[in-house]
């Protein structure tokens, strides 16, 4: 007769406490999307810089004001993320917009009247949300 251990096996899963605030990363290149979408039809200027303003100045001053975060995933729990699709399809859906709002800069860029403090706006609020992008790379790249 086979005896079964009487230890009993608890559930040690770690809860994401910030779980759907990861959903605010894919939102940086929709609001540079934004940014651009509103310059295109206003003609305000000051809309082409949206990339600038946003990693610049919007995010550090919110970061500021929100402190320093002191709670992160233990290391036992990195598996458990790791095999949890919600954190990839987070990475994933950074990919489309930023490639939208790539090819929609460089078209204001090529057809539009511009001047040159709006295109100077126009290709740092392409250039900083392409140069996010390369967490996603890293990211995309490194898991399995």
């Amino acid at each position: 007769m086979a005896t079964q251990s009487m230890t009993a096996k608890t559930d040690t899963r770690w809860e994401d406490g910030k779980r759907f605030l990861w959903l605010l990363s894919p939102m940086v290149p929709m609001l540079g999307l934004v940014a651009l979408f509103i310059y295109y039809v206003t003609g305000y200027g000051l809309f082409a810089w949206g990339g600038p303003i946003l990693i610049y100045g919007l995010i550090p001053l919110v970061d500021w004001l929100v402190g320093e975060d002191r709670t992160n995933p233990p290391e036992s729990a990195v598996t458990q993320m790791e095999s949890d699709r919600y954190y990839r399809v987070i990475v994933y859906a950074y990919i489309p917009t930023q490639f939208i709002l790539t090819a929609f800069g460089v078209w204001l860029a090529v057809t539009g009247n511009v001047a040159l403090w709006e295109l100077v706006g126009l290709v740092l609020t392409v250039g900083t949300i392409n140069g996010i992008a390369i967490n996603t790379a890293h990211e995309l790249g490194q898991k399995k």
